[in-house]
């Protein structure tokens, strides 16, 4: 009985999902895989670590742009000076 249940909550699950039987029973087979998990994990990681070097770049650009209208009162090319003149706020 415990079997069954099982099976029909993992059904309901890929039912809400949108995914059909076929890959439902990938997924539940490459849980009790551990390379597959192991390699997983892998594209996780990378994929956050490339993440952050984006997220890294794109605050680099953003503070340079920020400097250069600090500096000369124009951002760059892609940049609003609505945008960057926000980023100042007047001292308290």
């Amino acid at each position: 009985m415990h079997g069954s249940i099982r099976g029909t909550h993992g059904r309901q699950v890929c039912a809400q999902l949108g995914v059909d039987e076929g890959e439902c029973r990938g997924a539940a087979f490459a849980l009790h895989s551990m390379p597959a998990v192991v390699v997983a994990v892998i594209v996780v990681v990378v994929a956050l670590v490339l993440l952050s070097l984006v997220q890294a770049s794109l605050q680099g650009i953003y503070a340079a742009a920020l400097y250069r209208y600090a500096e000369a009162g124009e951002g760059g090319a892609g940049f609003e000076p609505a945008l960057l003149q926000g980023a100042f706020r007047p001292k308290k």
